[in-house]
C-alpha cells in the first residue's frame, strides 16, 4: 500500500500494488470501528461479491476484499485521474458535448448494475471517476448499504450524500433503481446547468425547498428547461 488518494468520513483510499499479478490497484480502507462489527463485515462481503460480478467498462472493477490488521478493506481497479467533482471545480458548467461524454457512460454503468439487480444508493460527482484518456467509471457500488447494517450507524442518520438523495431515501432509507435515477438526474443538472451561487440552506432546508417548493426547486426547473434547449441545439434528441 502506497500513497493516500482520498479521505472520507468513514474510509480512506490508497494506491497499491497487487503483488500476485503485478498490477496497480486502489485500496479502500474502512475506519477501524467497522472491523469489530460482524453484521457490517457480512454485508460488506456480500456487496463486494455482487459488485465484482458486474462486468461493464463504466464500473470500477472489484478485485478483492477482506479484513486485515483490524481494518476492513476493498481492493479495486485503479483509475488514475480525478473525479467529476474535480472537473466541475476546474471548469464549472460543462459544455454540452463534454457533459454528455461524462454522463453517458455514468448512466450506462448504472443501467448495467440495475439489470443485475444492484443499486448504488450514493450517486454523486465524487463517485464518478475520470481517468486517463477520458475514461469514465462509477465507483462504490453497494457501500452505503453495507454501512447501513453497521451497529455503529445511528438509526436516525441519513446515509448517502444529502444533496443527491431521493425523497424516499430521506424519508425511510429505502432505495431502488429509481433512487439512483433521481440522484443521477441531480448530477446531470449540476454538470450541465449548475446554480450560479450556493444557496445558504443547511441540508434539511435544502431538501424541504427541493421537494415542497422554493427557490432551489424553481431554479432547478428553470435549469432543466435550459438543459433541454441546449441538448436540442446540440442535436441530441430525447429518448
Amino acid at each position: 500500500m502506497d500513497a493516500p488518494l482520498a479521505r472520507g468520513g468513514m474510509s480512506s483510499v490508497y494506491s497499491g500494488l497487487d503483488l500476485r499479478l503485478d498490477r496497480p490497484v486502489a485500496i479502500k480502507v474502512m475506519e477501524s470501528s467497522f472491523a469489530e462489527d460482524r453484521s457490517f463485515i457480512e454485508r460488506f462481503e456480500l456487496e463486494a461479491r455482487a459488485a465484482a460480478k458486474l462486468h461493464h467498462p463504466g464500473v470500477v472493477a472489484v478485485h478483492d476484499q477482506g479484513v486485515d490488521g483490524g481494518h476492513v478493506y476493498l481492493v479495486m481497479e485503479l483509475v488514475s485521474g480525478g473525479t467529476l467533482r474535480d472537473l466541475l471545480r476546474e471548469r464549472g458548467v460543462l459544455p454540452v458535448p463534454l457533459a454528455i461524454s461524462v454522463l453517458d457512460p455514468m448512466l450506462s454503468a448504472l443501467a448495467s448494475a440495475h439489470r443485475a439487480g444492484l443499486v448504488h444508493r450514493d450517486v454523486k460527482p465524487e463517485n464518478v471517476l475520470i481517468g486517463q484518456g477520458g475514461v469514465v467509471k462509477v465507483a462504490d457500488f453497494g457501500l452505503v448499504r453495507a454501512i447501513a447494517t453497521a451497529s455503529t450507524t445511528s438509526n436516525d442518520k441519513i446515509l448517502g450524500t444529502v444533496a443527491y438523495l431521493s425523497p424516499e431515501q430521506v424519508a425511510t432509507g429505502a432505495a431502488d433503481a429509481r433512487s439512483d435515477v433521481y440522484s443521477a438526474g441531480i448530477v446531470c443538472y449540476l454538470a450541465s446547468v449548475h446554480l450560479k451561487k450556493r444557496l445558504g440552506y443547511d441540508d434539511a432546508e435544502r431538501l424541504s425547498s427541493r421537494y415542497d417548493g422554493g427557490e432551489e426547486r424553481d431554479a432547478m426547473l428553470a435549469g432543466i428547461d435550459k438543459l433541454q434547449r441546449a441538448l436540442a441545439e446540440a442535436g441530441f434528441a430525447p429518448r
